[in-house]
């Protein structure tokens, strides 16, 4: 019931999936600078948000409204579990909802860390392993839907202007009046109230930020630990793969 509900309230559906430390909480709050966004302000999967109760209330809400509202969210942890995938890949296809895959250079999200983590690289390499597997096995799924739509953090970050175009054309989302750009994200995420609550996982609210990039080349710890998994682990293979298949090299 509760999809129907967003239906006849004219509720669009955008979804975000990515491995951990890939920027999936950033890309959910750099969608505040969008008109007619509502962003959920936690990780969660399309069938748990919204709720009955909360579909009812976004019905009532949009009623006598004819504009398009887009209702985005993020995924959970361990979205990438065969039958979590086979349950978003039908949910996806039903009810028409649009779904972007973020990606970052491994050498990044491997030796990244967590302010709410004490170890020194918060990324287990068979986590990333499962989300770059899962996501591939969606897409295959998915090969014949149009809704959907890979983005690199790189291209992000360096290329605001185009990847912000590009996420438009395909979306047919528009700038909300008096924002220049998704790159302002700190401004964009403080000029909306009541977002913030995944602030954490990406350690402040700051604006696109090129030197996030390769950041591991300068830290000896990250060197080390990168060359290991790539030339010495059992995860060097797709690591090697995927960097060559998106241009890490």
């Amino acid at each position: 019931m509760k999809y129907r509900l967003l239906r006849a309230a004219n509720i669009e559906r955008i979804h975000i999936v990515g491995a951990s430390r890939s920027g999936t909480t950033m890309l959910c709050y750099a969608m505040a600078c969008f008109d007619r966004t509502l962003l959920h302000d936690r990780e969660t999967s399309v069938w748990n948000y919204p709720t009955l109760s909360g579909s009812l209330g976004l019905f009532a809400n949009r009623i006598g409204q004819s504009d398009k509202l887009f209702l985005v969210t993020k995924r959970g942890a361990n979205w990438w579990r065969r039958e979590r995938l086979e349950r978003l890949a039908s949910f996806v296809r039903r009810y028409e909802i649009f779904l972007i895959h973020i990606i970052r250079d491994p050498r990044d999200v491997l030796s990244s860390h967590h302010p709410l983590r004490q170890r020194q690289f918060y990324v287990e390499p068979d986590q990333w392993e499962q989300s770059i597997k899962g996501a591939s096995w969606l897409w295959q799924q998915l090969a014949d839907y149009p809704g959907k739509l890979v983005l690199k953090y790189e291209d992000i970050v360096q290329d605001p202007q185009g990847t912000q175009a590009l996420l438009c054309q395909q979306t047919g989302l528009q700038l909300r009046h008096g924002v220049t750009s998704w790159a302002r994200l700190k401004e964009n995420v403080e000029a909306t109230q009541g977002l913030g609550d995944m602030v954490s996982y990406m350690h402040q609210l700051r604006n696109f930020d090129p030197a996030s990039i390769g950041k591991w080349r300068t830290n000896p710890d990250a060197v080390a630990h990168l060359e290991q998994l790539c030339h010495a682990s059992p995860y060097g293979v797709l690591l090697n793969e995927f960097m060559r298949m998106y241009g890490y090299e």
